[in-house]
């Protein structure tokens, strides 16, 4: 069985990012986060974000792993992790993958797969049952 974890979230969302940053992010995104401002200060945190949530969704442990123990390196071609020594993993078996979406959606995809096993192809895609707003 393949370990495959997926995590959708909207860029938009006021979520308390400075307070989730102590928390989610590694001291060196944390550095690169506190540099930012705006809309690429929020779309950062939850390319990490969602990245970081499909992964440990997919080793089956949820909020077990520490998350400001998995860094992302977004710099690279496709998104690299590498991890802290409290997360019992090997960083080469993973593939992650990062997609933005339309109205404001990003989907983060980790799988413990070879980078040319994991096809991600949407051909269109669209939320469905967005909230609606009075």
């Amino acid at each position: 069985m393949e370990e495959i974890g997926v995590d959708v979230e909207s860029r938009d969302r006021d979520a308390g990012l400075d307070e989730l940053a102590a928390t989610v992010l590694s001291r060196q995104e944390r550095e690169r986060f506190d540099t930012m401002q705006g809309q690429a200060r929020g779309d950062f945190f939850f390319t990490l974000w969602t990245l970081k949530e499909a992964y440990v969704k997919a080793r089956g442990m949820g909020l077990a792993l520490p998350m400001n123990g998995i860094l992302v390196d977004l710099e690279s071609s496709a998104p690299a992790v590498h991890f802290s020594d409290e997360i019992a993993d090997d960083p080469a078996r993973w593939t992650f993958r990062s997609l933005p979406l339309e109205a404001g959606y990003i989907v983060g995809v980790a799988a413990a797969l070879p980078a040319d096993k994991l096809k991600i192809r949407p051909a269109r895609t669209r939320a469905i049952n967005l909230p609606t707003t009075p």
